[in-house]
């Protein structure tokens, strides 16, 4: 199983967004392991866009992803899309 820190890092090496990138990087860089943890298991989650995309950790579930206002206008094929990524990510050795 792989850890919080490698299925972020591996989220950033397919370039999904730019901003994702720059600011999940940025995350990278200043937090270690467990505060991640910490950090994505809070009721707020973490911003990994820096504006609209939030990212939850819950353990044994997996990573849980929304977009602001998806109740609003729906959920983004993004969302989606890093949530299935990183929870792949996750059951890799």
């Amino acid at each position: 199983m792989a850890t919080i820190i490698k299925c972020l890092e591996r989220l950033t090496e397919r370039n999904v967004d730019m901003a994702i990138n720059k600011h999940v990087k940025f995350l990278l860089e200043n937090v270690n392991e467990s505060q991640m943890e910490y950090k994505l298991m809070q009721p707020t989650g973490i911003k990994i866009d820096g504006n609209m995309i939030q990212l939850w950790y819950y353990p044994g579930s997996g990573f849980k992803c929304r977009n602001m206002f998806e109740e609003k206008y729906g959920r983004l094929p993004l969302c989606n899309f890093v949530e299935s990524f990183l929870n792949e990510q996750l059951s890799l050795p």
